[in-house]
């Protein structure tokens, strides 16, 4: 620990490891550093959004939404309820696919009081209704290649010179 930030906030004393390590306890997690992770878990919960597959894994967004809840749990005396939480979920979620509206009203009814049975439900009705989208995440796309340029897919530097001297010699 010596030689980094850490070390400012060390006791002085030559064999005080254990208050060395409620000094930084106290600093790292301390009441101020656990404002600040429920400021940023309460702004993230507030901008977290899902709009489809193809621009953030309905995956991911649960699982933002899960750590920040944790966040919650763990550092605010109440945390979120479960009422809450479902809330969060639905709230965030803008997709105008009337199969996915049909699926959200669906799980608002029968599993609108219980967070985790909620993401189970959609997480599996977004997978039915994108299986397209979730496989193709998993491919490197290459259509954006150009590959009749040179033999690795992509114009390089020495291939355009090339070029521009063969056509510098048939203009002469």
């Amino acid at each position: 620990m010596t030689g980094t930030d850490a070390e400012q906030w060390m006791s002085k004393a030559k064999c005080g490891g254990r208050s060395n390590m409620s000094s930084l306890r106290e600093h790292y997690d301390g009441v101020a550093e656990e404002e600040r992770r429920l400021a940023h878990a309460d702004d993230a919960l507030k901008h977290l959004t899902y709009v489809n597959e193809a621009s953030f894994s309905f995956e991911t967004y649960t699982t933002n939404i899960k750590k920040n809840l944790d966040v919650y749990a763990k550092y605010a005396a109440p945390g979120k309820t479960e009422r809450e939480s479902v809330k969060i979920l639905f709230d965030g979620i803008n997709n105008t696919d009337p199969k996915l509206i049909t699926s959200l009203t669906v799980a608002r009814h029968s599993h609108g009081l219980n967070f985790q049975d909620c993401v189970q439900y959609l997480s599996t009705e977004v997978a039915r209704h994108y299986p397209a989208v979730r496989s193709d995440r998993c491919r490197i796309g290459s259509s954006n290649i150009r590959r009749e340029s040179s033999p690795r897919g992509r114009k390089t530097r020495g291939s355009e010179r090339a070029t521009r001297r063969r056509r510098e010699m048939l203009r002469q």
